[in-house]
């Protein structure tokens, strides 16, 4: 086992350590839907302990497409939590019976959620995690190497499994305390989106400053400005000293708020920009293998590590560069654009990619 693959186990592991951790602290209502989102969560945090322990026993094909299950979990779990009607919970209970496909509950958890996520993740993975769950084509060519038959999971597949279903651990985990008005404990489950064992993509040429690079050191002064002229404000007013501070402490809060979202927007793309690097070198290797015994086997780690990248994009990337990648990706696979001639459009999102990630950031905080 290399050293990147035993620090992503054990980074996976201590995170659903710390998110039972932060269960266990709360309290939560004994009604049947509260009891059936944890009956999920469990069964999650369950699936997600076998998972790490089929890869370190070198069961890689099994801990795979137990994938599929835990990503079910988490759409079913989000669904039953806030979009289920109390017929509909009575019936899963009564029948064990969903009358929604997966595609419906997907789109259902976005409509509710105001999202674009979960409908189009399952349109760009379903049919991956479906191969590997019922033993199709991407698992059973994996059961070889070259003419041997030797399973040939790579470390950067398995790496990816593991942060997708922490992923989707956390996803699950997150709205069911928000909902329960855990609202500190939610901000917990928030902070362990952060992956430690993060492999940096390497840097990309950086053009000339834009206007965003000119303006940047003066955010700080901005900043203090604006706190300068609320203690102003404050005093012209003849506030109690109370009420001063509480003034005071909000624009802490709405400052500090706004750090951490800048902060989670970066470590987003931070994930976009790994996955992109993940992609073209699987883009690279099935380029090489082209001509040989193992080509059809690279190329198909290529297509589904681009599904995986589409999946990241979809669920770190922000605004409308996100926008930008989807178009261009789609673009290229409407026009059947063979793996290779994708690369030069990946290096140019890269480098956007780059100036976003430094410039969501706040100096004065």
């Amino acid at each position: 086992m290399s050293p990147e693959l035993d620090a992503e186990l054990k980074s996976a592991e201590e995170t659903v350590l710390e998110v039972k951790r932060v269960l266990n602290k709360g309290k939560f209502p004994d009604d049947e839907r509260t009891m059936l989102v944890v009956a999920f969560v469990d069964q999650g945090i369950e699936h997600h302990a076998a998972i790490l322990f089929l890869m370190r026993s070198g069961f890689d094909g099994s801990a795979f497409a137990l994938t599929r299950s835990v990503t079910e979990i988490l759409v079913r779990g989000v669904w039953m939590l806030g979009c289920a009607t109390d017929e509909q919970v009575k019936k899963f209970v009564k029948h064990d019976k969903i009358e929604q496909t997966f595609g419906e509950l997907s789109e259902a958890v976005d409509k509710t959620a105001g999202l674009e996520y979960f409908s189009e993740f399952k349109k760009q993975s379903w049919d991956t995690l479906n191969s590997y769950a019922h033993t199709g084509m991407l698992q059973i060519g994996r059961r070889f190497h070259g003419d041997k038959l030797t399973p040939s999971y790579t470390d950067t597949e398995r790496i990816e499994v593991l942060r997708a279903i922490t992923s989707c651990i956390l996803m699950l985990v997150r709205p069911f305390l928000a909902k329960h008005g855990q609202v500190d404990s939610a901000k917990e489950i928030d902070k362990l989106m952060v992956t430690p064992t993060m492999v940096q993509a390497p840097l990309i040429n950086v053009p000339e400053k834009t206007g965003w690079d000119k303006i940047e050191p003066f955010l700080g002064i901005l900043g203090i400005c604006v706190l300068d002229a609320c203690i102003v404000y404050a005093t012209k007013l003849h506030l109690d000293l109370l009420t001063g501070v509480a003034l005071i402490t909000l624009l802490f809060m709405m400052l500090q708020t706004e750090h951490e979202r800048c902060d989670r927007v970066r470590l987003g793309w931070r994930e976009v920009r790994h996955a992109t690097f993940t992609t073209t070198s699987a883009i690279q290797w099935a380029s090489k293998k082209q001509g040989s015994t193992e080509a059809e086997q690279y190329a198909d780690a290529a297509r589904a590590s681009l599904q995986d990248w589409y999946g990241t994009l979809l669920l770190h990337g922000h605004g409308p560069l996100r926008d930008e990648y989807q178009r261009a990706v789609r673009n290229l696979q409407a026009a059947k654009t063979p793996l290779m001639q994708m690369l030069p459009v990946f290096g140019e999102l890269d480098l956007k990619a780059e100036r976003k990630f430094k410039a969501w950031k706040l100096v004065w905080l």
